[in-house]
């Protein structure tokens, strides 16, 4: 058993592709890191930043509803750079100088005024009735600020050990996975060898990876989002879940795999045509079977019982012409407290789901943040998307065919310790570690496009007047979710493919003060 155990583990590998692979993938851990750490250390703050303040103050600090342009007196906020008032002049002996009586009552009835007033959230102009007020006393808003910091501090310091202790994981697995696939090659022989030693060697790699998977799930579920008051599932749920994913993932991968294998051994030199042309198709049939059959297994879908809601929202849906046939909720609190909407279908058959989590907003405010989701339909953005996947996909299989089936491919799997393993599903997954940097640039472009999505999205409803009621809904689903409302600039561009709040609700005030304020009639 030793000896044979030793043979399976021997390391046949090493040599320039393999070498440079693994120094690409120490730097760009180092950078990773780096920019953790600069986002830790930004969640260690307990002093709320100005432009942090500005999400409470900023819609304090105007004299004119933004609604219909209606005067009214602002609040005195308080800024913590704020000087303090000054006091009355005094004469030599210390007395306040003489006024007349009249002048002194005058001043009186200033002084009876709340030197701080801060509006509730959701207070009304008197004169037209809109939401324009928001905002918190400064305790309350920093109590919020402080939850947040503590929520984003934690789940940093926990991806800081888990990251680090995958990535010394993942180099452990460059000598591992050669030695369970000749271990999987030579357990069959016969016809569809391959195929059936692929499918033993994945799940072979799927179950080594569960030991170290699972106590991490499990900590950030039970621990972490439990300690924030997020977590609502149970031990049971969680196993439940887990199973599922499991039989799913192995009915999927049973036909999914085999099928890519013969696509690429049997069309000839015009594979990657072929191949991109199923993986096309199987895009939008899990388009089609995700929502209507796998995400049911999961989530209880229901027909919306707000009906004042339902009516509001198919409003919106008919002024702007979006095809909404079906309004649904489900129930996200069954597993978290965070909160969540989407939409999905095809062409003339739209649906739109909302997380029981969301439903108690304020209508406008819910009517904002869909309005933003259309502004995603009116401009496009998940075609667009979609275009840019099929392209991607073509590029990377074109170069797959060209790279590994060339003449560097017996080189690269040699290098990898391979041997001479002429497989599919190893030369496609060298292939993708290989090409790793051209895709981390991708990625990059990829999630700067989606911030310029979500803030032409906001501009949507900003258009359709929706701007005030937005910015009290993100607001609130910020922090309700402790969303980071501290980002680091450079961890935030490279990895956040939403804005920080602090940026969209900017840029929406920005828009505001370009518009500005309604007239009154």
């Amino acid at each position: 058993m030793i000896e044979w155990l030793a043979d399976k583990l021997s390391w046949t590998g090493g040599g320039p592709w393999l070498y440079g692979y693994v120094v690409f993938s120490i730097v760009m851990q180092f950078i990773e890191q780096y920019l953790n750490v600069r986002q830790w250390r930004r969640n260690c703050t307990t002093t709320v930043p100005d432009e942090v303040l500005d999400i409470n103050t900023k819609d304090q600090n105007h004299s004119h509803c933004k609604a219909c342009g209606a005067e009214y007196k602002s609040p005195n906020v308080k800024r913590k750079d704020e000087p303090a008032p000054l006091e009355a002049k005094k004469d030599g002996d210390g007395a306040a100088e003489d006024k007349p009586e009249e002048a002194k009552k005058d001043e009186d009835a200033k002084d009876e005024k709340p030197k701080e007033k801060w509006v509730p959230p959701g207070e009304s102009c008197a004169n037209c009735g809109k939401v324009v007020y928001g905002g918190k006393s400064p305790e309350a808003f920093e109590k919020t600020f402080l939850e947040s910091q503590a929520y984003t501090k934690d789940k940093k310091e926990f991806g800081l050990f888990k990251e680090n202790f995958m990535f010394c994981w993942a180099l452990l697995n460059l000598m591992i996975a050669p030695a369970l696939w000749r271990y999987a090659w030579d357990t069959f022989d016969g016809d569809y060898r391959e195929y059936k030693a692929t499918l033993f060697w994945l799940f072979l790699q799927q179950w080594l990876d569960k030991p170290v998977g699972i106590p991490f799930s499990l900590y950030s579920t039970f621990v972490l989002e439990e300690k924030h008051g997020f977590n609502k599932m149970t031990i049971k749920l969680f196993f439940t879940d887990m199973v599922k994913n499991e039989l799913i993932a192995y009915v999927f991968g049973g036909l999914l795999i085999p099928l890519l294998i013969w696509i690429v051994k049997s069309t000839g030199e015009l594979f990657y045509l072929y191949l991109w042309a199923f993986m096309q198709a199987f895009i939008f049939i899990m388009m089609w079977i995700y929502p209507n059959f796998i995400q049911p297994l999961f989530n209880k879908f229901e027909k919306l019982k707000d009906e004042t809601l339902r009516e509001k929202i198919e409003a919106l849906a008919a002024l702007h012409q979006f095809p909404l046939t079906n309004l649904f909720q489900i129930d996200g609190s069954k597993r978290s407290g965070h909160s969540n909407a989407y939409f999905f279908g095809f062409w003339k058959n739209k649906r739109i789901v909302l997380y029981d989590t969301l439903l108690h907003l304020k209508h406008d405010d819910i009517l904002a943040i869909l309005c933003h989701e259309l502004g995603h339909w009116k401009f496009n953005h998940i075609t667009l998307n979609l275009v840019i996947t099929s392209v991607h996909m073509m590029v990377l299989f074109r170069l797959f065919g060209l790279v590994m089936y060339g003449s560097l491919s017996a080189g690269i799997i040699q290098q990898f310790g391979y041997d001479s393993a002429n497989a599919v599903m190893i030369s496609l997954m060298l292939f993708s570690m290989l090409f790793e940097p051209t895709e981390r640039l991708v990625q990059l472009l990829m999630t700067m496009l989606s911030r310029t999505f979500e803030f032409q999205a906001d501009s949507f409803a900003l258009s359709n007047g929706q701007s005030d009621s937005l910015i009290n809904g993100l607001i609130q689903i910020a922090e309700e979710n402790k969303g980071d409302l501290n980002p680091d600039p450079w961890y935030s561009w490279y990895h956040f493919s939403h804005p920080p709040l602090v940026e969209r609700l900017g840029a929406i005030r920005k828009a505001q003060e370009a518009q500005g304020p309604k007239k009154t009639n």
